[in-house]
């Protein structure tokens, strides 16, 4: 009936105490974040403006055949290359 747990209490912090610690997680994270976040905004950016472009006269095409007749790709398919900007192998 009146039985002690010895189960730890769960920490109890102040909203200024969780905020502060959201604002220095954030403030670490952000300078090796931000220089990534702005390559990336600037790929997506031009990706979208190249397809834009060619999906005026081919509207019926997809991501992979805008990049095939946008971008000059060397060696690379155009799923490589949405694979490099996306950090995905799906395409």
């Amino acid at each position: 009936m009146g039985q002690i747990s010895d189960k730890p209490q769960p920490a109890q912090y102040s909203d200024d105490e969780v905020l502060d610690a959201l604002n220095r997680a954030a403030d670490l994270v952000e300078p090796r974040a931000m220089p990534l976040i702005k390559d990336l905004a600037t790929d997506l950016v031009n990706l979208m403006v190249n397809a834009v472009v060619h999906l005026l006269d081919h509207p019926d095409d997809t991501l992979a055949d805008v990049v095939a007749a946008q971008y000059d790709l060397d060696h690379e398919t155009p799923e490589q290359f949405l694979s490099e900007i996306f950090h995905d192998a799906t395409w």
